[in-house]
């Protein structure tokens, strides 16, 4: 649909914010992971899901993160995966990267969350090559499974 799911996570660092466990269901755009998978649709499908998730987020918590969800869309876009560098959730980094299905369609995607101390030095593009290689490994096992 228009929103993810977590379906696992790992690491036990505390992140102040940070309220995304196995269960949580959130709209695609609140979320680097989200906003990875929402880069591979077409532009069509990406605008009427941004649109049902921006109607959500309005209802939810009404019109004060729409300007920072913004910021991040538009910095992972220029960067080509997900990206939020502490715009959302001050204080907590997140990155995605979509995992896709043999058709190529992004079925999930793999995300990383840290601190601005774990990943403030680390040059986006080493996050872009480990973040896709971990997808890539999750792939290969998804075809396994006839995915």
């Amino acid at each position: 649909g228009n929103e993810y799911v977590c379906s696992a996570r790992a690491g036990t660092l505390p992140l102040t914010g940070l309220m995304v466990y196995p269960g949580t269901r959130r709209p695609l755009f609140t979320s680097a992971g989200g906003v990875a998978i929402l880069q591979t649709l077409p532009a069509g499908k990406a605008r009427e899901i941004l649109l049902d998730n921006v109607e959500q987020e309005i209802k939810s918590h009404g019109t004060g993160r729409l300007e920072v969800l913004q910021k991040m869309r538009e910095h992972s876009d220029e960067h080509g995966f997900g990206v939020n560098r502490g715009v959302v959730v001050p204080g907590v980094y997140a990155f995605g990267m979509p995992v896709r299905d043999r058709q190529d369609a992004a079925f999930a995607s793999l995300c990383l969350v840290g601190t601005p101390e774990l990943y403030e030095a680390v040059a986006l593009e080493t996050l872009r090559e480990s973040l896709q290689l971990a997808a890539g490994e999750i792939e290969d096992a998804a075809r396994q499974f006839g995915i």
